[in-house]
């Protein structure tokens, strides 16, 4: 007999059968097995065939699961960014604190010039002032 379900259950059941093949795709050497496994040393998936009889048989502890495989390359990743990013920050600690410095000089040298403006315009007002009298 059939059930009778609600549409998102079917769709959700779908979509979980679909997410199950695609994390296993078929290998192109032997198409009736999945990849189920990663050679860290080639860099390569491999199918249990590839593995028992093919070029990564004697590869031992450099192979691994997919699973396992993704978690090893991804923290590698993380770690290899996170050097990257811990060497340019003190770099742009230092970039930020010249810049920091820059800007307070151009504000006491436009406090200086303005001074200077403000003087000149004084001394100009009184020029006027003397020679109107």
């Amino acid at each position: 007999k059939h059930r009778v379900a609600p549409l998102c259950e079917a769709e959700g059941a779908a979509a979980s059968s679909n997410a199950q093949q695609a994390s296993a795709p078929s290998c192109p050497v032997h198409p009736s097995f999945k990849q189920e496994s990663y050679c860290m040393s080639c860099r390569q998936t491999l199918c249990k065939q590839c593995l028992s009889a093919g070029e990564h048989a004697g590869h031992g502890d450099a192979v691994k699961t997919l699973l396992q495989a993704s978690t090893e390359i991804r923290k590698s990743l993380q770690s290899k960014l996170a050097a990257s990013f811990s060497g340019r920050e003190s770099t742009l600690g230092e970039a930020l604190n010249k810049a920091d410095s820059a800007l307070k000089g151009l504000g006491d040298e436009s406090k200086s010039v303005s001074s200077q403006i403000n003087e000149f315009v004084e001394r100009g007002k009184e020029a006027l002032e003397k020679r109107d009298e």
